[in-house]
Parts: C-alpha cells; structure tokens; sequence
C-alpha cells in the first residue's frame, strides 16, 4: 500500500500515469460501495446530531465519490 500511494501521488514518478489508469475502475467500485454505505449509515441516524464520520483514503477516492 505504501508504494501505492507513494506512486499514485507522486506526478513525476514513471508509472503513475499507468497506475492511476489501472486503478480508476477499483477505485470507483470502492468509492461507489463507500458512499452507498454512508448514505444507508446517515439514513439510519439522521436523529441523531451528534453522528461523525471519520476515515482514511479521502484524497485518493475524492475524485469518484
């Protein structure tokens, strides 16, 4: 995951242009399962206002939610 990441947010790095291509159909299924799971989580809490949500990945799957 670390190379990854190094990759995919290094512009510069050679395979980025490769890797960002590869990934852009898993990375859309994710952000598809990841919404569709926060959708039904604020439907199920929408009373209550003191609900956070908190998690990791945002900056990759940003562009597909």
């Amino acid at each position: 995951m670390a190379q990854f990441n190094e990759i995919y947010f290094d512009t510069e790095h050679p395979r980025h242009g490769a890797l960002v291509e590869e990934s852009k159909t898993g990375l859309l299924q994710l952000a598809q399962q990841i919404s569709s799971a926060i959708i039904n989580k604020i439907d199920d809490l929408k009373d209550d206002p003191y609900v956070f949500f908190y998690g990791g990945g945002a900056a990759i799957l940003k562009d597909y939610l």
